[in-house]
């Protein structure tokens, strides 16, 4: 980990604590936070009925929550989340997180469990402790966070496991 990498440098610009109450919010939070590029939406965006082989008379006007899930962009999201891996892959603390997460889709994968975390669900407390991780874990240690038991509870990690 890099501490004078940019991403880390605006990580620490931020406050620790997120909360949102819709999926709206969630999602500013992410752009938020993964710097998202206002332009750039996710590859499907663009789709037409004709590249799907649908009817192409096939009425695809999108609502606005729609609208707002496609705005997205997933260049800074896979940048920003390689990043977080990168500096948090090798701690045996999120190691285990992410181990569990990973297994609520069945998976092994690290980096789907990492995915996991980032879900709606967990985000905030994910969030915090990779925040308390990059810029405060010599005087808060993760594991005597809040949110680090919170994320335990939820995936049902034993606490002694990580100890």
């Amino acid at each position: 980990m890099n501490p004078s990498e940019p991403f880390f440098e605006y990580i620490r610009s931020l406050s620790p604590h997120i909360s949102y109450h819709s999926d709206l919010e969630y999602r500013q939070h992410l752009r938020r936070i993964f710097r998202f590029s206002p332009e750039k939406r996710t590859y499907y965006a663009n789709v037409k009925p004709s590249d799907l082989d649908l009817d192409s008379d096939l009425d695809l006007d999108l609502d606005p929550i729609s609208q707002d899930e496609m705005a997205l962009d997933m260049d800074a999201l896979e940048e920003g989340m390689d990043i977080i891996f990168l500096a948090t892959c090798d701690d045996p603390i999120f190691r285990v997180l992410y181990e569990y997460a990973a297994g609520r889709m069945f998976s092994t994968d690290s980096k789907i469990g990492q995915a996991v975390l980032c879900s709606y669900d967990t985000f905030p407390w994910y969030f915090s402790c990779v925040w308390h991780h990059l810029v405060d874990s010599k005087e808060k240690p993760v594991v005597e966070l809040q949110e680090y038991r919170q994320l335990c509870s939820w995936f049902s990690i034993p606490f002694h496991s990580i100890r």
